[in-house]
Parts: structure tokens; sequence; C-alpha cells
């Protein structure tokens, strides 16, 4: 890929809301990074903490400050789309960082790599709330080139979805071509938007990326279970009621029904977590009720 020394090949976009304890970090990897051809988007859902002030210490041309009334987080990010110039997205939660190299690497790839439109991460590398990389990692899978991916497996390998959002960089193509995120939804944008038009992304799993997921207080961790799993009883819900079957049901193997779709994805995370929280118990109840009624 050929580039003029001043064009914008990435554009690096956060969403933030009430981060100031995280977001100077967060500014100071992107501007640290070996590969300069970047614009950084940082758009405000309305804090009101001290995340502008400490966004405005830095004086630097690429960062751009966008300020916003605080609608959401997918609102948030597609307001930063429309800001962006890049050939390239790049969205980087407020509360996480980039290896200094990260830019680089993503530069090479898209030479290596050329006939793909998102490119996400075979891992991400975990730290704890005050930056300290741990050796903890997870992991995601790739999938095979030689056939349509197969929806089914963002939902069946017990993780809210196969492909992450988190880490990745995407051809800005694919969101004029495609579209932007649900601005309605509040947690699982990402996943949706994947869900809607997998079969007309081309993917491309990577594993010289780095990024840096933020973990929080340990004490949180059965909160963040709790979170994460009401989260993805919401998305099974969501699933069932606004989705065909064909983007949920396997497509290889032994058929599966709906119902029994819905009851393994509750059970699976059910069996990954401390005791399962009373909403996330209701919300389950709600759907196999919901899958009964529909019989």
């Amino acid at each position: 890929m050929q580039y003029s020394p001043d064009e914008i090949i990435f554009s690096v976009i956060v969403a933030v809301y009430n981060r100031d304890k995280y977001i100077e970090e967060c500014i100071q990897s992107v501007l640290e990074q070996e590969f300069k051809n970047f614009e950084l988007i940082v758009v405000d859902d309305g804090s009101v903490d001290k995340t502008a002030a400490k966004i405005k210490t830095f004086q630097d041309s690429r960062l751009k400050y966008f300020y916003k009334e605080h609608s959401g987080c997918w609102e948030t990010k597609n307001l930063g789309l429309d800001k962006a110039s890049g050939k390239f997205i790049v969205f980087l939660d407020s509360d996480d960082y980039l290896g200094n190299y990260y830019l680089k690497s993503a530069f090479r790839l898209i030479y290596t790599y050329e006939n793909f439109d998102y490119y996400y991460p075979e891992k991400l590398f975990i730290a704890e709330e005050d930056g300290r990389v741990t050796n903890s990692i997870w992991r995601y899978i790739a999938y095979p080139l030689n056939e349509r991916l197969k929806i089914i497996s963002l939902f069946m390998n017990k993780t809210i979805g196969g492909i992450p959002h988190t880490g990745a960089f995407v051809r800005k193509e694919v969101y004029e071509r495609l579209g932007k995120f649900n601005g309605e939804l509040h947690n699982f944008g990402d996943t949706d938007y994947i869900i809607r038009r997998a079969d007309k992304i081309k993917f491309k799993h990577l594993p010289e990326l780095r990024y840096y997921y933020k973990r929080h207080h340990k004490h949180q961790i059965c909160k963040d279970y709790d979170f994460r799993n009401k989260t993805t009883a919401d998305l099974i819900e969501y699933c069932l009621l606004n989705y065909p079957e064909n983007c949920y049901l396997p497509q290889t193997g032994k058929p599966m029904t709906k119902e029994e779709f819905a009851v393994r994805k509750l059970l699976e995370l059910a069996e990954t977590s401390p005791p399962p929280s009373e909403p996330f118990i209701e919300k389950s109840k709600k759907i196999i009720k919901m899958m009964r009624e529909k019989r």
C-alpha cells in the first residue's frame, strides 16, 4: 500500500464516559505509536468528571476531541465514525491501551493480507487496573476461509461474541457500505453488527496484534460475571426475537431447535461463573417461557 507522509491510514476512535482515571494512559498509548500516520478521535459522551480536563492537557494536532450530550456507547462510536478520515478504523476502549507497535504491525499485516475487511486479534492481553500486564490472555477463534462464516459460532463457543470488536481494525469502507452501529442497543452493539453482516465481511484472524484489555478490581469479578451473563442472556433474547433462524442455529452437524439453542447457552453461562445472579435467573426464566409459548 502506497501512502504519502501526511496521509491518514488509521483513525483510532475512543468513546469515553467518566474515565478520568484511565483516559491519559489510553491516549498516551496512541500518541506514542511507532507508526505515525494516524489520527486519534476522542468522543466524550457527556462526562461529568475530570475526563474532559485531562484530555485537553494533550497538545497534539493528531488528537481531535469532540464533546456530546450523553446518549450511550454506540451513538458515541457512530459520531467517531462520522469524524474519521482514515482508511482503517481502530476502536480503543477508554480504559485500555495499545502496545507501542500495534499500528505498525497492523499496517504491515494489511500488506500481507490485502483482501480482507475486518482484522481481529488471536488474543487480548490482560492488564491490571494500574496497567501492569498479567499472564492472562483471552483467545479468539480462527474461522475457516473456505466457507461462509457460520454465525452460530459467535454464540456456541461460550463467549458473548466469537469475533471481537475490541482489538480489531476494520476498513472504513465496511461502515460506509454496510452502515453503522444500532445506537438503540445498550451493551452488545458490536456483536449485533457482526451477526447481521457476517456474510458480507471478510474476516482475518491475526496473531501479532498487542491490545491490552484492562480488568478492574478483583473483588468486582463476580459482579463482572453477573453483568456479562445478564448481557448475554439479553442478547440471546434479542436474537430469538429479531434474527432469522439461520443467523444463530447451526448450519452443519446435528440439527438444533430454537429452544435447544436458548437452553444450551443459558446452561453454559451458568456453568462458567459463580452462582448465577437473580437478574440472570429471571431473564433465563423469561426466555424459556417465551420459547414455550411460541411452540
